[in-house]
């Protein structure tokens, strides 16, 4: 895609990463190298869940900070767009639990589909 702004030319390289079954467990290095997060949409399965986000090729849930979380209701499609972009300067992990807490383990409440547009 390019963009021409004001005499300015500025190419980029979006790319849509998607995974259609998160159900247990992190997913490392989601994007394959560091990324600008540009969007994130989820649907949740059938219980509410929250989505988080790692900026880290190999995070630990529990010792591992995520740089955000996403809650997502069941059954209800969560958009998030970020106009200025995240960085993630390290690697695109995620993982889904049943609540906000840090320290919980892995595991998804239910299945979980991901979106995910970066640079």
């Amino acid at each position: 895609m390019t963009v021409n702004r004001g005499g300015f030319r500025r190419t980029s390289t979006y790319k849509i990463t998607e995974d259609t079954a998160l159900v247990a467990g992190m997913i490392v290095d989601v994007t394959g190298a560091a990324c600008n997060l540009h969007s994130v949409s989820v649907i949740a399965g059938g219980a509410d869940a929250w989505l988080k986000l790692y900026d880290a090729a190999a995070p630990v849930v529990g010792t591992t900070v995520p740089v955000f979380a996403i809650y997502c209701k069941a059954s209800v499609t969560t958009t998030m767009y970020i106009p200025e972009t995240i960085p993630f300067t390290n690697s695109l992990s995620i993982v889904a639990t049943g609540t906000s807490a840090d320290a919980v383990e892995t595991g998804a409440v239910a299945s979980i589909n991901c979106t995910f547009i970066t640079t």
